[in-house]
């Protein structure tokens, strides 16, 4: 209640600590009674928060959702999407507008894109929009590194292997919550 309706914070469990559940249950794996016990909380966890970000959103509410659902780590410019912010977007009656964000070193550069309003749009929709959603965030995200006027020579950039590893490790060493890459 005080973090929600005081804070305006929507706590919500992602997952991340039993993902190798997910595996499991992805593969067609049977699950012990404990572990289907946790996915099955994970779900209820994830509709309520989906059912309360939608209410927020119909109260004409703002939410910042990050539909990666982790940070990018990938040599991609970006990940695969949940879908769950296109259907906030669509029951909650709201507009979504993509973000691209890009971090180098400790600096954060924000690239905010043209609104996509889904009124009309329903639960077929939810594929087409989440793809238009990472189509437009991978395009934020190029504009940003590519807007880049300095010209390096390539000797310069070092192994793009160790690069990555680097990048990686460097992000890793900020998390205290637990996450690991997978």
């Amino acid at each position: 209640f005080f973090l929600d309706k005081i804070h305006g914070r929507i706590c919500m469990d992602t997952g991340y600590n039993i993902s190798d559940i997910f595996k499991k249950y992805k593969d067609g794996q049977t699950l012990t009674s404990r572990e289907l016990e946790l996915y099955e909380e994970y779900k209820k966890d994830r509709h309520i928060c989906e059912v309360t970000c939608t209410r927020r959103i119909a109260d004409k509410d703002n939410i910042l959702i990050y539909p990666e659902g982790a940070w990018n780590v990938t040599p991609r410019l970006t990940q695969t999407l949940f879908p769950g912010a296109a259907r906030i977007a669509i029951n909650g009656k709201g507009v979504i507008i993509p973000i691209g964000i890009v971090r180098d070193e400790k600096t954060y550069t924000v690239n905010i894109g043209s609104e996509m309003n889904v009124s009309g749009a329903c639960e077929s929709d939810v594929k087409d929009i989440t793809k238009w959603l990472k189509e437009n965030m991978s395009s934020l995200v190029g504009e940003i590194i590519f807007s880049s006027s300095d010209i390096v020579s390539r000797d310069s950039l070092g192994d793009s292997y160790q690069n990555e590893l680097d990048f990686v490790r460097d992000i890793m060493s900020e998390s205290d919550n637990g996450y690991t890459l997978d």
